[in-house]
């Protein structure tokens, strides 16, 4: 995950990572054990950027598994963030 990502969504910047997405920095790409910024946007709770990362994720989903066996959809549940699970289980359907 580029550090520029990560700023973005740990500030709750859904605007610089749009930015960032359309000066052709892939957002979406994981770190070495499988944890995207969907990962860390659903643990944060962050929906406006969980809407951008799926905006950018072409024909990818972006609720996948990381290393751990645990989707964004399950980070988010864990934490009670319900608006993103909600969004998360149906983006794709």
């Amino acid at each position: 995950m580029h550090n520029a990502v990560y700023d973005a969504i740990k500030n709750d910047d859904h605007q610089m990572l749009e930015k960032l997405a359309e000066a052709g920095l892939d957002i979406n790409a994981p770190n070495e054990s499988g944890w995207t910024p969907a990962h860390l946007a659903a643990r944060r709770g962050n929906l406006e950027c969980l809407k951008v990362l799926a905006k950018y994720a072409e024909e990818e989903d972006i609720n996948v598994y990381d290393d751990d066996g645990w989707t964004p959809a399950l980070y988010a549940k864990f934490h009670d963030y319900d608006k993103c699970v909600e969004f998360l289980t149906k983006y794709r359907s």
